[in-house]
């Protein structure tokens, strides 16, 4: 009984471990796909990131040029991710 038991741990932790580092290489922050001193896009996950989170991203990059991001765009890509464009003004 004790040689199934240790059986089942070490099954376990052979699939349990990999899994959970499949899930943490998963995206769980904002994903630029493109930036400029005049805009930028940010993909990412609604269920793992929420859009104010893009928005501090993309006021981060557009206060470098001293302007303030406004979003023109949000969109839905497949897989669940969602794309936001802001521009710098």
């Amino acid at each position: 009984m004790g040689e199934a038991i240790v059986g089942a741990y070490k099954l376990s932790v052979i699939v349990v471990i990999p899994f959970g580092l499949m899930m943490s290489a998963c995206a769980t922050a904002p994903i630029t796909d493109f930036a400029s001193p005049a805009s930028i896009s940010i993909r990412y996950d609604p269920f793992l990131v929420r859009a104010a989170e893009v928005g501090v991203e993309a006021q981060a990059h557009c206060q470098e040029y001293n302007k303030n991001a406004a979003v023109t765009d949000r969109s839905s890509l497949g897989g669940g991710w969602e794309v936001m464009t802001f521009d710098c003004r």
